[in-house]
């Protein structure tokens, strides 16, 4: 390999993206909330707005079980993943799609509860008057949420609330950085289900918007 050159491709790398913005602002997040809840309320509404309630991933969110919730919390101990082999003449096996009682990573702390608030009840309580009879808590169709469907309709629900649209992954980074204040660390590793702080502080983004921005900076000049 030593002998193969890459001057051809030596300026074809693009520079890293600064993606400490890109996660929802607080009034964004604040905004698409407040469309959700005045809208009709269909699966991926309901899903997207429990997503904001809580810390899950997507493939969490997605293989939610109604066996999964307990009074005032709920269980994270399933994920959906989706797999596609090689074979050996390099064409692919179909995409599979599975649920598994395995977290990612492979790590114990990955199964863990989140504590239940009064809204992400009534959203659960919503949820399970379109879904009564089904495992999962959100089946549009009668199957488990897709990551590609989900995100086309998380665009759509943002285009029509005004704001800048964040993929569903960008949800559990928002959360995170909403709850950091500076103390509690160890505690959203924990919800997180992140085996190190040092992943946890990976998550962290500016979520505040410009004029909070200028209100803290003007502290440098209150200060005497």
């Amino acid at each position: 390999m030593l002998s193969i050159s890459i001057k051809t491709y030596e300026n074809s790398f693009k520079e890293s993206r600064d993606t400490f913005e890109d996660v929802y602002k607080k009034e964004d997040r604040s905004k698409l909330l407040r469309y959700l809840e005045a809208t009709d309320s269909d699966v991926y509404s309901l899903a997207t707005q429990l997503a904001f309630r809580l810390i899950i991933r997507f493939g969490e969110l997605s293989a939610l079980k109604w066996t999964d919730i307990d009074g005032d919390y709920i269980y994270l101990r399933h994920q959906r993943v989706e797999r596609q082999e090689m074979n050996d003449d390099l064409t692919f096996e179909p995409r599979t799609v599975k649920t598994i009682e395995q977290m990612k990573g492979k790590q114990k702390k990955g199964k863990r509860k989140q504590f239940l608030t009064p809204q992400a009840k009534e959203i659960l309580k919503k949820a399970k008057k379109l879904n009564p009879d089904g495992e999962y808590v959100f089946m549009p169709n009668g199957r488990q949420l897709n990551t590609c469907t989900f995100n086309r309709h998380l665009k759509s629900f943002c285009d029509n609330a005004g704001i800048e649209y964040h993929s569903s992954h960008k949800i559990r980074f928002t959360s995170a950085s909403m709850l950091y204040d500076g103390t509690n660390l160890s505690l959203l590793s924990q919800l997180l289900g992140h085996t190190s702080t040092t992943m946890t502080l990976h998550y962290f983004r500016n979520i505040l918007g410009d004029d909070e921005v200028k209100k803290l900076m003007q502290k440098l000049d209150d200060i005497s």
